[in-house]
């Protein structure tokens, strides 16, 4: 066998000696040993990272219960309104003509119909779009108001004996 001190006559005997595949394929391995023992390394910081980010959510959905409603309302009062733009939506497709091409009959929708039907889809995207804007931001607005509370603790009970007083 072959042994130099110079590194580039070392590199070059690397790639051109027998079983050099294996050589350059075990690289691979390597490196995925080195990435998988950084990531190891970050590996507890991570878990209690996402621990604390746990309980802070349960602590803050306990004080609120009425955020666990809010979101799943929302959708349902938003799938509702949608029923007239897809009724709609497919109303304006039946606005149209019949032509007879060699083949057999085509149904054309007019031109304007078109266009509304363009505008009916987006301004329906757009309503979805502020639903999922007002859950944002009242959640937001929920996690602002405890992070920049005081100290105040309030039971489940007295939270949501709070909440039917004010209803």
């Amino acid at each position: 066998m072959y042994i130099s001190w110079s590194p580039l006559v070392d590199l070059v005997f690397l790639f051109t000696a027998p079983f050099c595949s294996l050589r350059l394929f075990s690289l691979v391995p390597l490196a995925l040993a080195f990435f998988t023992a950084r990531r190891l390394v970050n590996l507890p910081r991570d878990i209690y990272t996402t621990s604390a980010l746990l309980t802070l959510t349960t602590h803050l959905l306990a004080s609120n219960p009425f955020l666990l409603v809010l979101s799943p309302a929302i959708l349902l009062i938003t799938l509702l309104a949608s029923i007239p733009f897809l009724t709609l939506s497919f109303r304006l497709l039946l606005i149209g003509y019949f032509i007879k091409p060699s083949s057999g009959w085509e149904w054309h929708v007019k031109g304007w119909a078109n266009w509304a039907i363009s505008v009916t889809i987006a301004i329906w995207l757009w309503s979805w779009g502020v639903a999922r804007g007002v859950v944002r931001t009242t959640t937001a607005g929920v996690v602002a108001s405890w992070y920049f509370a005081e100290c105040v603790e309030l039971s489940i009970f007295m939270s949501i004996q709070l909440i039917h007083n004010i209803l």
